[in-house]
């Protein structure tokens, strides 16, 4: 999805690129191998993951961002993407902000992060959970990982950004079933029988719904999870 939209953005090849929270740079060396000729930047607010982001892409260049940090330089970039940041930040105005400022005058930017829609796989098990969708300080659902602040709609996260002059151009909705299937099924046993547990149920209905996807969930965790498991036990 990020080289198609950066493609798809028209971005020129020899453009700047920044990764706003670049973690420990697995995507901004991915972009730079697959773009040589992209003039690719990554920022973040850890020291550790900037440390191994520098190891892990020498021909990128990264910057540590503190508050009282200007780098890197104020409009400056012609696109700008985050993934799985802005559900992580406390302040999402402030992030916004920063970005804004970095961006070149008719710059793009993209985010990937999970979204709050009704309709998807996620937001359906969720409403069956009692105090599964909670919207105080912001909104989230019990299937978030614990250190997500929020998970925004397409709407609301649309409105946020045009406080700050962005206009959104597109939205691709890629997780909506598949996705989630494939998130879910991946998660540890116990993690599915917190999420999943039939006693937690808003009625007796939606307990027997929580009870089907955790039979047909389940199962599908180990048989993605074991074949794996047991091969590396083999090796070892």
């Amino acid at each position: 999805m990020l080289f198609r939209s950066i493609r798809d953005a028209g971005v020129d090849g020899t453009a700047r690129v920044l990764e706003f929270g670049c973690g420990v740079g697995v995507f901004t060396h991915a972009l730079k191998t697959a773009v040589p000729s992209l003039e690719v930047h990554g920022c973040d607010v850890s020291i550790t993951g900037i440390a191994k982001s520098r190891q892990r892409a020498p021909s990128v260049s990264f910057h540590l961002l503190t508050d009282a940090d200007a780098v890197p330089p104020l409009g400056s970039f012609d696109f700008i993407y985050t993934h799985h940041v802005l559900e992580h930040v406390a302040d999402l105005g402030a992030a916004l902000e920063r970005i804004a400022g970095l961006l070149k005058p008719g710059g793009r930017v993209l985010h990937i992060l999970p979204c709050a829609n009704p309709g998807s796989l996620e937001y359906r098990i969720a409403r069956l959970v009692r105090d599964g969708v909670s919207r105080e300080p912001e909104t989230r659902f019990c299937i978030d990982d614990s250190s997500h602040v929020r998970r925004p709609t397409s709407g609301e996260l649309e409105e946020a950004f045009a406080r700050h002059g962005f206009v959104l151009r597109q939205a691709h909705f890629a997780g909506q079933f598949w996705g989630s299937l494939e998130y879910l099924s991946n998660e540890s046993h116990h993690t599915l029988m917190r999420w999943l547990n039939p006693t937690c149920g808003v009625s007796p209905m939606a307990s027997l719904q929580l009870l089907a996807w955790l039979l047909f969930l389940s199962p599908l965790f180990w048989l993605r999870n074991m074949p794996p498991y047991i091969l590396k036990t083999f090796r070892h």
